[in-house]
């Protein structure tokens, strides 16, 4: 069989543009003097790349991520591509959503450095490939938005060597606004993006005095009260494809994943029970 050739998967999620390159090993690359529109965020894995920026000359590995600014001059080749073939993850923020960020995590962008596009924090790598496959596969709105706004927010520590507070105490009743809308709400695709919305705050302090108050992220709520409800549906003879879609499920394997996960036994095994 012959080598399966490059492609480029693209996708958006809270005004922040994806992109997903499996690269085939058959070819080197080679890339000069290119620039993005925005600010890039890129990891990846079986290749090595040799960049030049500013003058220097960088080595990146799969251990790294890397970051550019907007407009910056680079180029790029291919050390070393996997005879599996590679794949490179991105992710492309535009000047204003960047502006937006920065007022969203009380920094100032000066404090971004793309002096050095190597970032040398394997588990901030790790962090980045999951949530990038997270939002590339899940078919919740709310897990994809949270896991952007918490990888976001331990790479604006990182890049910033600051330490992010939560800069507001939102009061308890904001709180529960968001309880509120996540149980009367559950069988929809609710984002984060909504969620600081119905509740008049950025997403950032949302997300923080939620998990402050509950101990548990908004998702995390919500994925526990969809059971809790999709247990009442089962327990009535509810066909579990229908109990799936009632309760927020892309379908009845997302609701059989999920609920073995919280119950310990399989929808069909309650059902025994």
């Amino acid at each position: 069989m012959g080598q399966a050739s490059s492609k480029i998967v693209n996708w958006q999620i809270d005004g922040c543009h994806f992109s997903r390159f499996d690269i085939s090993p058959d070819k080197p690359v080679l890339l000069e003097k290119i620039f993005h529109d925005e600010m890039v965020i890129i990891g990846f894995s079986g290749a090595v790349w040799k960049s030049h920026q500013n003058g220097q000359n960088y080595l990146e590995t799969p251990n790294y991520l890397v970051m550019r600014d907007a407009g910056q001059i680079f180029s790029l080749a291919s050390a070393f591509i996997s005879a599996d073939g590679a794949t490179c993850r991105e992710i492309k923020v535009s000047p204003p959503r960047l502006k937006e960020l920065c007022q969203h995590y009380q920094i100032n962008k000066c404090f971004l450095d793309f002096k050095n596009p190597i970032i040398d924090n394997l588990p901030l790598r790790n962090q980045f490939a999951y949530m990038h496959g997270t939002i590339e596969t899940s078919h919740c709105n709310l897990e994809k938005t949270t896991c952007l706004a918490l990888f976001l927010n331990q790479f604006f520590q990182h890049v910033t060597a600051r330490t992010l507070n939560c800069p507001y105490q939102l009061a308890p009743s904001k709180v529960k606004v968001a309880i509120e809308y996540l149980r009367t709400s559950y069988g929809k695709n609710i984002s984060l993006t909504e969620l600081s919305e119905i509740t008049e705050t950025n997403p950032f302090v949302l997300l923080r005095n939620f998990q402050k108050s509950l101990g548990v992220t908004p998702h995390e709520y919500l994925q526990a009260y969809r059971i809790i409800q999709a247990r009442k549906f089962i327990s009535i003879g509810i066909a579990l494809t229908d109990v799936a879609m009632l309760c927020g499920f892309s379908d009845q394997s997302h609701l059989t994943r999920v609920f073995k996960r919280k119950v310990g036994v399989t929808p069909g095994q309650f059902v025994i029970i």
